[in-house]
C-alpha cells in the first residue's frame, strides 16, 4: 500500500462547478484589461465584445469553454520547465527540486543579513545547483542587479547578461527574467547556442519565465507583449495569477479562488485567439494581506487552500496540468520559521496530489539563502521518501529472514541488513541524530551546518563550463546586446 493515491479533496465537483461558473460570470462582467492590439483584435475576430477605447475584453462563455477544449487537448506538448510545475511525481523514486526564482537579494549568513545580488552570488547559486544531484532544474536564484565591487547593472541590459551567465554556469538551464520584448530574442539566442542548436531549443525551452497578470482582471502592456513574442516563435507560455486576499482581490476564500482562475482563463483565451496553435499553462501563488501587521502573507493556510483549489479545478475539472506554489514563503532568514513554513507547504500540495519540492526562496520571493535551500532539500528528500509509503510482498516481508535469525537474535550483523539498509531507510545529512554527548546544541546549528555543507560543495566541486566555442558566441550576443539596447 501507498500514501497519498488518493489525494484530499478540497471542492468537491458541484463546488468546482460553481467556482467555474463565477469565472465565467466574471469574465463576461466585468471581463478583463488587456494591454495589446493583438490580443484585442484576435478577440473581437472570434466574437469577444471588446472596448478598444478601454482596452476591457467581455469574454463569451463558450470562446472560454472552446479554449479550454483547446489546452486539453495539446497538453502533452512540451511546456516550460518552470518551478511551480512538479519536477518529481508521487510515484517516482528519485527526489528533485529546482534552483529558481529570480530573487533580488541573496541572506549573507556570516554577516547575518540580506543584501542585494551580486554577480558573484549569482554564479555560486547556479555552480552551486549544477554541483547538488538532488537540482534537477536551475533557473536563476538571484538576479545579476550589481557587480562585484557594488556598482548597478544598466536594468536595460541585466537580463540578458543574467541569461548568459546562466548558460555558461550550468547544463540544468531552466527559467530567468525577460522584462521586454527588445531583450527576448537575445535570451533565445543565447538558449540556442547553449542547447546547441534552434531545435533542441524549441524541445527543452529555457531562460524565460511565467508572466503575471495584475490583480483584479489586468495583464500588463509587457506581459502581454511577451506572451505575444512566444506565441510568434512557437514558444511555450505560461501564466500566473497572484491575487491578494483582502487587498487586491476580496477576503473570502471561494471569491479569490474564483478571480484567480478567471485571470488565467481569460489570458490563455486571448493567446489562443491570437493563435490556435498558442502552447498555454497556468498557475497560481495566491497571498493573503494580514491585516494585523499590514504585510503579505503567502504561507497563511488560506492561501495554500487558494493555491490548491485553482490546482485542483484545473487537474480534475479541466483535466489539464497547472503551476501550484511551494515557493513563496514568509520567514525573513533561514532556519525554524522557514522550515516550519516550507514543510507545511510542501505537504499541503502533496496531500492534493501534486510534488513541488521548492528549496531556498524566502521572504515572499525576494530573497535567496543557499543555507535553507540545503535545509529544504533535506526536508523534500524526508518528505518524499515518507510518501513513497510501504510495499508490502515477499521480498519486503522477509519472512524467511526472521525464521533464519530466529527468537531472540540480531539483524545488525546479517549480511541482508547491510545490503538493503541504504535502500530501505533514509539517511539526513543536516539533522541531527546522534547521542546527545555529540549534539550541536546551539540554537542555530542547523543553519550553521548547512552553510557548511553548501560552501563544502562549491570548494569541492569541479565548476562547470561551457565550451569556449559556445562561450565566444554568447560573448558576441551580449555585445549585440549591448550596442542596441543601450545605443
Amino acid at each position: 500500500m501507498k500514501w497519498f493515491t488518493d489525494p484530499i479533496r478540497l471542492l468537491s465537483p458541484e463546488e468546482m462547478d460553481r467556482v467555474h461558473a463565477a469565472s465565467l460570470r466574471l469574465l463576461e462582467d466585468p471581463g478583463m484589461k488587456l494591454h495589446s492590439a493583438p490580443l484585442l483584435d484576435a478577440l473581437a475576430a472570434r466574437g469577444a465584445k471588446v472596448d478598444f477605447d478601454q482596452r476591457v475584453v467581455r469574454f463569451p462563455t463558450e470562446l472560454v469553454e472552446q479554449t479550454l477544449r483547446e489546452v486539453r487537448a495539446d497538453r502533452d506538448r512540451p511546456t516550460l520547465p518552470y518551478s511551480i510545475h512538479a519536477l518529481s511525481s508521487l510515484d517516482a523514486s528519485e527526489y528533485g527540486t529546482s534552483f529558481g526564482g529570480g530573487c533580488i537579494s541573496f541572506f549573507d549568513y556570516p554577516a547575518r543579513r540580506s543584501g542585494e545580488a551580486t554577480v558573484q552570488n549569482m554564479v555560486d547559486m547556479l555552480q552551486l545547483g549544477q554541483a547538488l544531484d538532488e537540482v534537477k532544474t536551475v533557473g536563476s536564484p538571484v538576479l545579476y542587479l550589481r557587480e562585484q565591487d557594488g556598482s548597478l547593472v544598466d536594468p536595460r541590459i541585466n537580463v540578458v547578461r543574467g541569461a548568459a551567465i546562466i548558460a555558461q554556469n550550468t547544463a540544468k538551464m531552466a527559467t530567468a527574467e525577460v522584462w521586454n520584448t527588445r531583450q527576448l530574442d537575445y535570451i533565445i539566442e543565447i538558449g540556442c547556442v547553449a542547447r546547441g542548436s534552434w531545435e533542441a531549443y524549441r524541445a527543452r525551452p529555457c531562460l524565460y519565465g511565467v508572466k503575471e497578470c495584475i490583480a483584479p482582471l489586468v495583464m500588463s502592456s509587457e506581459s502581454c507583449d511577451i506572451l505575444v513574442a512566444l506565441v510568434d516563435r512557437g514558444l511555450p507560455c505560461a501564466i500566473l495569477s497572484q491575487p491578494l486576499a483582502g487587498a487586491s482581490s476580496p477576503v473570502m476564500r471561494a471569491s479569490n479562488i474564483a478571480l484567480a482562475n478567471a485571470e488565467i482563463l481569460g489570458a490563455m483565451t486571448a493567446l489562443k485567439a491570437y493563435r490556435a496553435d498558442a502552447i498555454v499553462r497556468g498557475g497560481a501563488f495566491t497571498g493573503i494581506l494580514d491585516m494585523a501587521r499590514g504585510s503579505s502573507s503567502f504561507a497563511a493556510p488560506e492561501a495554500a487552500l487558494q493555491d490548491l483549489a485553482i490546482y485542483q479545478i484545473h487537474s480534475r475539472r479541466y483535466g489539464i496540468d497547472a503551476g501550484v506554489g511551494t515557493v513563496y514563503i514568509d520567514a525573513k532568514v533561514p532556519g525554524a520559521q522557514a522550515s516550519i513554513e516550507r514543510t507545511f507547504k510542501i505537504f499541503a500540495t502533496l496531500a492534493c496530489g501534486k510534488a513541488t519540492y521548492s528549496c531556498g526562496i524566502i521572504e515572499g520571493g525576494r530573497t535567496f539563502s543557499p543555507e535553507q535551500a540545503m535545509i529544504d532539500i533535506e526536508i523534500g528528500k524526508c518528505i518524499h521518501r515518507f510518501v513513497r509509503g510501504i510495499a508490502v510482498d515477499d521480498a519486503t516481508l522477509a519472512v524467511d529472514l526472521v525464521r533464519e535469525v530466529g527468537i531472540g537474535g540480531e539483524f545488525i550483523s546479517h549480511p541482508h541488513t547491510l545490503k538493503n539498509y541504504r535502500s530501505e531507510l533514509w539517511h539526513p545529512k543536516l539533522l541531527d541524530r546522534g547521542l546527545v554527548e555529540l549534539t550541536d546544541l546551539k540554537e542555530d546549528g542547523l543553519v550553521e551546518r548547512a552553510y557548511d555543507q553548501w560552501t563544502h560543495v562549491l570548494r569541492t566541486h569541479e565548476p562547470y563550463r561551457l565550451a569556449d566555442a559556445q562561450i565566444a558566441e554568447i560573448r558576441r550576443i551580449v555585445a549585440s546586446a549591448e550596442r542596441e539596447l543601450l545605443g
